[in-house]
């Protein structure tokens, strides 16, 4: 027990940083949205091998055309463009990025803690220590060290965040530059991880800083939201009309609200089961909101209220794809964090404390082993450059079979194209239709490929795990089937 109280919040991050160092170098096939993975790395090495205009990403999946669309801005992608640059490219480069800004937003999330609140709530033991703990047992775990965008945004933003207030309290410009500079990344790199900047506002209608600093903030975040919402509502919409691809259709507020109320089990489940990783943690928080509730904690109370409420926004902006994927609730698990990290500092006895901070752990890792496996069939996947590069040129379209739109094979193999359902790919128009746009090959996975009929077309190539068909009457240079 004495060793455990003796351990810092730094000891800590660095601890959970070399842990998930394991497996960091595995290629984005482990069950943990292998298909946003590889489309991330798909801007990332189109940025290198084709254009490294930033304002131009690029998709493998848009068939005939260029590829050229937008989502999100692609800073992370391009993080993981410039490493390419460096060493060459690999798969697993945005695992370290996203460890590495990850950790360093844990850092500055408990730095705003120890800084800013812990003082004004003396009777909460160890609020930021406790805080941390929960974020990096959470989906902070998993999703950190995943090729996502989610917690290196909202990393980015949380220092940012710290920037922030350091100027509002102290002043000193350089301060405010690393705010704004920061924080404008962090909030174009994924608009929802933006929401944490409300906190903000406590300070400013507290009246609590000289008001030459409330206007530069004001004015740096009026400008911060400027160039999100150019990118987001005007160079998205003119990118995806330019080029005719759309990556991520976007849905309006009343739209997005509907569909969450459509299904609000499921929205549910994104932070009792997604955001948590565990029963532990979200009984906390629950205890946690019961007792700044009962003891009418107004600092608290403001702060989660007032952050809640924006995410509200977000949420409704995002409709269904909130609840089906899992990682838009990761902006708001430091509040989670912090909230059960309150029902823990109200406890005396520290070995209680220690007991379930060490639950929370233990289910938080448990329940996320996933992120640091791979089954053995997702491994045969690795073979597909090389089978296709033994069948065709690298500049050759081709079709991979899947029902559910995930452009994952199609990444491996290295290769542009479509990805297509069952009927499609039996459909003789669609297979003309495919012709005629320059599509060469048809790849079909058959162990995913449910029996019954394939397509009426000549077999190319065949081994265990992959056939492929040729929709060319040009000679090929392929081997026999096996």
């Amino acid at each position: 027990m004495n060793t455990l109280k003796r351990i810092k919040a730094g000891h800590l991050i660095v601890l959970f940083f070399l842990l998930r160092l394991y497996g960091i170098t595995n290629p984005p096939l482990e069950r943990n949205h292998n298909w946003r993975q590889a489309t991330t790395n798909m801007y990332a090495r189109n940025f290198l091998e084709v254009d490294n205009n930033i304002l131009y990403a690029r998709v493998d999946m848009a068939g005939d055309l260029t590829g050229i669309t937008a989502k999100e801005f692609p800073l992370f992608n391009y993080s993981i463009y410039l490493a390419a640059r460096a060493f060459g490219w690999q798969h697993w480069y945005g695992r370290l990025i996203n460890l590495i800004i990850s950790s360093i937003g844990v850092w500055f999330f408990f730095l705003l803690l120890k800084k800013y609140l812990e003082p004004r709530l003396p009777h909460l033991r160890k609020l930021a220590f406790h805080s941390t703990v929960f974020l990096l047992a959470g989906i902070w775990f998993g999703h950190s060290r995943a090729i996502l965008p989610d917690t290196f945004s909202t990393s980015l933003v949380l220092t940012g965040l710290y920037f922030g207030l350091e100027y509002l309290y102290r002043g000193r410009w350089y301060n405010f530059a690393l705010f704004f500079t920061i924080a404008t990344a962090g909030t174009l790199s994924k608009l929802p991880s933006g929401f944490l900047l409300a906190a903000l506002c406590l300070p400013v209608f507290a009246r609590e800083v000289p008001l030459k600093r409330t206007l530069a903030v004001v004015a740096g975040g009026g400008v911060m939201l400027a160039l999100a919402g150019w990118w987001y509502f005007y160079w998205i919409p003119h990118v995806v009309s330019t080029y005719g691809y759309e990556h991520y259709p976007m849905r309006d507020l009343l739209t997005g609200l509907r569909e969450i109320l459509s299904d609000l089990p499921e929205t549910a489940e994104r932070f009792y089961v997604s955001a948590t990783k565990g029963f532990t943690f979200f009984g906390l928080y629950l205890a946690g909101l019961v007792l700044i509730f009962r003891r009418k904690n107004r600092l608290l109370l403001r702060l989660w209220l007032l952050l809640s409420f924006v995410f509200l926004f977000y949420m409704f902006k995002a409709g269904a794809s909130f609840y089906h994927h899992n990682y838009y609730i990761v902006p708001y698990a430091p509040v989670m964090s912090l909230i059960a990290a309150v029902a823990i500092g109200e406890l005396s006895q520290v070995k209680w404390r220690i007991l379930l901070l060490l639950a929370v752990l233990a289910e938080g890792i448990g329940n996320q082993q996933d992120a640091f496996r791979i089954r053995a069939d997702e491994m045969p996947k690795l073979s597909l450059e090389s089978i296709a590069d033994s069948l065709s040129q690298r500049n050759d379209l081709v079709a991979f079979y899947t029902e559910d739109g995930n452009p994952h094979e199609l990444y491996f193999a290295h290769r542009k194209g479509w990805v297509c359902k069952r009927t499609e790919i039996l459909d003789p128009d669609y297979i003309h239709l495919l012709r005629s746009k320059g599509c060469r090959f048809i790849f079909i996975n058959k162990k995913q490929w449910d029996g019954g009929n394939m397509p009426p077309l000549p077999p190319l190539y065949e081994d265990e795990n992959y056939r492929v068909f040729s929709l060319s009457d040009e000679n090929s240079k392929a081997p026999p089937i096996r």
